[in-house]
């Protein structure tokens, strides 16, 4: 990775949509104070949408070794608050981290200087890999750098690794957390991304950490919300990819279904259960 040759200004704009979580929140932000390439590179915007001030005393152990934005929100919903803080953004590049998740001290870093390196992308992708274990986290990440298109997003994707340059392209607010339609809203924002032709990078150079996701022990409840986010997202968007996906993901749960049924797991099969039918009704009810 080239080395960082930038004015020592805002360049990029870190967005946290958060409710519910504060000591997580802590260890976000002191991995930010920890970064090689220096505080005044970047900024950190905070929408909190917490009912009561459970924040604030973190916030202000790191004011003075942060650039942070504190927003309070009163309208809960994850793309709605990320919109909001992008409306606030001061950096030539966005990106939105989990209130749960960490960077790495070189994570801003290495973003900042793959964009420098390639000036004609205007998305950058890295992965979620935990460097303690030595194991990759959500899917298996590739090794080498990737170029992103329609035909390969949606395996190279993860909202906590899109860095975007500064355009006029904004979260759709019916989806994500805190909606009816409660997931895939990164998704959406990476194929509008690629479909008005933005070029597109991936590169696990750039690393971000994540607590590992069980999907075996996931409540139905929440493999519904998921479900109705993918079904939304695949009849806003429609095409041969994303229809593809749909179906093969339609056959695949339907499968793990059966095989739940034949083994007489009770969780499993209300899992499946959920994801099939779910993503059956967010095509259906997702009206563009």
């Amino acid at each position: 990775m080239p080395s960082l040759k930038l004015k020592k200004t805002v360049q990029m704009s870190l967005i946290v949509a958060t409710c519910g979580r504060t000591d997580e929140v802590g260890v976000l932000l002191q991995s930010l104070a920890q970064q090689t390439c220096g505080p005044e590179l970047f900024e950190v915007i905070i929408v909190d949408q917490n009912d009561s001030p459970v924040l604030n005393e973190i916030v202000s152990r790191f004011k003075d070794k942060l650039l942070i934005d504190h927003i309070r929100s009163e309208v809960k919903g994850l793309s709605r608050n990320r919109n909001r803080g992008l409306e606030r953004a001061k950096g030539e590049i966005y990106c939105f981290p989990d209130d749960d998740c960490a960077f790495y001290p070189e994570t801003v870093e290495r973003a900042l200087a793959a964009f420098q390196a390639h000036p004609e992308e205007s998305l950058i992708l890295g992965r979620v890999y935990d460097r303690s274990a030595g194991i990759d986290v959500i899917r298996k990440w590739p090794k080498e750098d990737r170029r992103i298109q329609i035909g390969n997003f949606f395996f190279l994707y993860t909202a906590i690794t899109i860095f975007h340059r500064r355009t006029d392209l904004r979260f759709d607010e019916k989806l994500g957390v805190g909606t009816y339609f409660g997931s895939y809203e990164d998704a959406d924002f990476v194929f509008r991304s690629l479909r008005r032709g933005e070029h597109a990078l991936y590169t696990p150079s750039i690393e971000v950490w994540h607590p590992a996701v069980n999907i075996k022990t996931m409540l139905p409840a929440k493999v519904y919300a998921y479900g109705l986010g993918f079904g939304a997202l695949v009849r806003k968007n429609g095409g041969i990819v994303l229809w593809r996906i749909f179906l093969v993901a339609l056959i695949y749960h339907s499968l793990l279904g059966l095989s739940a049924m034949l083994r007489f797991n009770k969780l499993m099969m209300r899992q499946r259960w959920a994801a099939v039918t779910s993503r059956m009704r967010g095509a259906w009810e997702y009206a563009p």
